[in-house]
């Protein structure tokens, strides 16, 4: 992955609640929080808990998009204030500035994304996603053709894609169509440019999960063009035998949507 490159990140921190971020900092907060805080965050005039939201955000990215500061991370005090955000901004956000400020931390570093996201990126990105991009996915497809970003991140746009086909069935036919773009412009990418083939590996998991046989052509093309990691999605074969079955598990049954029940699973998650 190649060096980021990053916009201006606020350098103060001006919210219009202040406290919502002195809550959301609280290491007793991190790892999930309790119900009565999160009604009386959500009992806030919407359009003030957005804004202030969307700035947490941007502004925890740039303390800590470089490096993970020695003040910022005492190796006892875990700061969840990028998740617990996430997670908010889904009940408050727009598919304008709040989906780009969710994209804008899917574009962060490995490093960022082992200290903020670890290993709960679905449960944080992909609920919140399906809430917010319903109407923009342009921008996830925009995002999904970025080079440079970690892969483990950017492969996040991948699943909530597929998944917003089952959480809204009348977006199946513009996801199908959106994947068919993505799985098309690699295929012609790879001809000129390296692509990582992990990402690729992943692009055909969830497209394969989607079962939309349509478009095994396009996903065929993209194994013929020799940049699908099989470790990861298998080969071309046991791809179209799987995108074929009609008998598979809803995804839906593997996310939360809803906000109290998200923050809930995370707190039996980390046992807090």
């Amino acid at each position: 992955m190649g060096n980021i490159k990053h916009p201006e990140y606020p350098v103060i921190l001006e919210m219009e609640n202040p406290w919502v971020g002195e809550e959301l900092c609280k290491p007793e907060n991190a790892l999930g929080l309790k119900p009565e805080l999160v009604k009386r965050i959500l009992a806030l005039p919407a359009e003030s808990l957005r804004k202030d939201l969307e700035h947490l955000i941007m502004y925890h990215i740039g303390l800590t998009c470089n490096e993970i500061p020695d003040d910022y991370d005492s190796g006892e005090q875990f700061n969840g204030v990028i998740g617990s955000s996430l997670i908010l901004l889904a009940e408050v956000g727009n598919g304008e500035s709040s989906l780009d400020v969710v994209l804008e931390v899917l574009r962060q570093s490995a490093d960022f994304s082992e200290y903020h996201i670890c290993d709960i990126g679905e449960d944080l990105f992909v609920p919140t996603i399906c809430k917010l991009g319903q109407e923009h996915l342009d921008k996830l497809i925009d995002y999904a053709e970025e080079p440079g970003c970690y892969e483990f991140l950017q492969c996040q746009a991948f699943t909530a894609l597929r998944v917003m086909a089952f959480y809204n069935p009348d977006l199946r036919a513009s996801v199908v169509e959106a994947f068919r773009e993505l799985l098309r412009y690699y295929a012609e990418y790879s001809q000129s440019h390296e692509v990582d083939c992990e990402l690729m590996g992943l692009l055909v998991s969830d497209v394969a999960d989607l079962h939309a046989s349509e478009l095994l052509p396009d996903i065929k093309a993209l194994f013929d063009a020799g940049v699908v990691f099989e470790g990861i999605s298998g080969d071309y074969k046991s791809v179209a035998h799987d995108i074929k079955k009609h008998d598979f598990v809803n995804p839906l049954e593997n996310f939360c949507f809803d906000v109290e029940k998200r923050f809930e699973y995370m707190r039996k998650l980390y046992k807090s």
